[in-house]
Parts: structure tokens; sequence; C-alpha cells
């Protein structure tokens, strides 16, 4: 089952109003800078947090924006404000989401003085540890969640003097989310992880292995070695000794996340910005014939952006010489003011490429 078939999405970003139609295993997003691509990978994963509001400052993050600091004796801006769009923070974001399951709906809102006075007497009714404030000098960010019209569950960030907290406590997400975005490359540290947790067994560890010879077809084992006091994922070329893997360059290190990230989201989403960073045109067929395969293995579905053409022919290409053609193209276009998407079938890319449409 895929998590997302339709998608609305209201107030976020650049987005005032705007729905995505017949989403499918693998979709791809194309576009002008600035045309909300990055936007809706960040919609989808704070969506799919469903119950932790916190999300909304890692967002922050991929955007390159950590920094950020509540002063009592001054007015602040909250630090999500710009998530709404035209920064019009009297109107909700709100995002919704269908399968064949029914529906899930995440609303975001700034809470008013009242319900923040409501906020902090259930804090310190529960014991949660609230400092001297009052309702007008935090800030709250109030997340409602509801899947398939259910009881409606209510979450918080509260940002205040003393830092961020999130009340109450929210429970695990439903399904896994995973977010590449296309700024930091992943971590030493992360990529162990993400392969300590992933290649458990040989048959997995060859299919990563295989997927990655892709970029550099002289990979011919992974380890986990130690330097110093950090752990670090080595390979072995054919050169008599293991190297770090982040030595072969960014496109393999990129396809090795994406492989693993894969395998961390079983039966969830996986979100990648600028899917083609650092891969050579000439492997992106076959880049996208593993990305395709494994994503069908382990039920992920996949949303990822792309500047490049031959990154669109290449996935289209490999997608029509499968026995599933499970992949939908969307170009996020600025109509009046406005975003607007269309969307590609698999006849119309035919011809669009055939005669040398631009789609992107």
């Amino acid at each position: 089952m895929l998590r997302y078939e339709k998608l609305q999405i209201e107030n976020f970003r650049c987005f005032s109003e705007i729905t995505f139609e017949s989403l499918d295993r693998v979709n791809l997003l194309v576009g002008k800078n600035g045309s909300g691509k990055t936007a809706l990978l960040e919609a989808l994963f704070i969506h799919s947090g469903l119950h932790n509001p916190e999300l909304v400052l890692r967002v922050n993050v991929f955007r390159g924006i950590d920094v950020f600091k509540m002063d009592p004796m001054q007015p602040t801006e909250a630090p999500w404000n710009h998530l709404f769009s035209g920064f019009n923070i009297k109107v909700p974001i709100r995002i919704v989401s269908f399968n064949e399951s029914g529906t899930q709906k995440t609303t975001l809102k700034n809470a008013s003085i009242n319900e923040k006075m409501n906020v902090l007497q259930k804090m310190r009714s529960v014991g949660f540890e609230v400092g001297p404030v009052s309702a007008e000098s935090i800030q709250i960010l109030q997340l409602e969640s509801i899947v398939n019209e259910k009881a409606v569950q209510k979450f918080h960030l509260i940002l205040d003097q003393y830092g961020v907290k999130v009340f109450p406590v929210p429970p695990p997400p439903p399904y896994p989310c995973v977010f590449l975005d296309a700024r930091r490359r992943s971590s030493a540290k992360e990529i162990v992880d993400r392969f300590s947790a992933s290649a458990s067994n040989k048959d997995t560890l060859e299919e990563i292995i295989s997927m990655i010879r892709t970029i550099e077809p002289r990979i011919e084992d992974l380890r986990i070695f130690t330097v110093g006091d950090t752990s670090i994922l080595h390979t072995d070329i054919g050169i008599g000794k293991f190297i770090p893997i982040h030595y072969l360059g960014d496109g393999l290190v990129r396809t090795l996340d994406i492989a693993l990230s894969m395998y961390n989201v079983r039966n969830g989403v996986l979100l990648i910005d600028e899917i083609e960073d650092g891969i050579h045109h000439s492997a992106l067929e076959q880049y996208w014939t593993n990305i395709s395969t494994l994503a069908r293995k382990l039920n992920v579905q996949i949303f990822a952006t792309t500047h490049s053409y031959e990154c669109l022919v290449a996935a289209h290409r490999a997608f029509s010489k499968s026995e599933i053609y499970d992949l939908k193209v969307y170009r996020l276009e600025r109509y009046d003011g406005q975003r607007k998407v269309v969307e590609y079938s698999k006849e119309e890319l035919d011809a669009s490429i055939e005669v040398g449409f631009e789609v992107r």
C-alpha cells in the first residue's frame, strides 16, 4: 500500500493551495528554482511525523537555519512563521493525504493567548517543568492530527527563554520517513548507523553493494572499522586494503545513503532533494533502475526533486523498461503569483522527450 495517493496543501510556504493527484511509487518533481519542489518535501516530512511539531525546526536546518533565540524582553517572531504562506499566520497550515485506508490531516497554527494559558496550565498540572513564564512571553505552535476522522490529537511546540519543549510528549510516528536534503551529506556516523541497521544479512549486503557498483564498479565489500574513537564505513576496491567510503566521492556516498535509507524506511516514505546530485549522466539510467527495484521490494514510496533533464529522461527510460511503470512526474510552475502543478503521464513524457519539449 502506498502511503500517499493524493495530497492537498494549504498555506504552506509558497503554496496557498495546491493538490497532487494520482501519486505513485516514485514521484519526481521538476520545475524552476523557487517553484516549490523542496517545499513539498518539507510539507511531507512534517506530515509524516504525524504527532511531532518539533519537525518544523528540523525543516529550518534543511534550509541552513539552525540558530534562534527567544528574548522575553523583546517582541520576537516565532521561528516557524516563515512556513505560513506569505507569513500569513492568521490562516492555519493544512496538509491532508489520502490512500486506500482513509485520510490523514495535519493542521499547524499559532496558539492564541487563551490557548497558551490552557497549555501552560496543563503542563503544570502534570508536573511538566515550566519556568516562571507567562502566556505573553512565549511562542506556541499547535499541531493537530486527525487520522480517518477519529479523535483529534493536539501537540504543542513551546519556545521560551529557557529553550524548546514539546508537550505532550509525542509517540513515535506510525511509519518511517527520512529526508535526504541537498545541502548536507550524511555524516560518517549516520552512514554507519544506517549500515548497521540495514546490512544484517548477506543478501542485503549484496544488494547494497550492487547498487553502489553503478558508481564504482571496483567495490567488492563493505565493512565498519574504528579510526581513533570513530566508526567509519570502509570499502574494498581491490587495492589490497580497505579505505573509507567517503574517499570515493560524493556520488558514491549519495547512492549509498539512498540505498541504506530505503532499508531504514521499509514500508515508509523517502524524501530526496536533488536526487541526481553527484551522479554522472552516463550512470543515471542504471541508477534509477536500482532505485525503482529496491523501492518496490521494500514498499518504499519516494518523492524526489531534480533540475537535470538527463536525470528526468533516464528515469523515464528506466521505468519504461520495467514491467511496471510506477513513476509519476510533476512540474511545478509559478502562475499569476500562485503555484500550479502539471502532471505527466508515461505517454506525455514519451511525446515530450521525442520532440525535445522542455519538461522541466
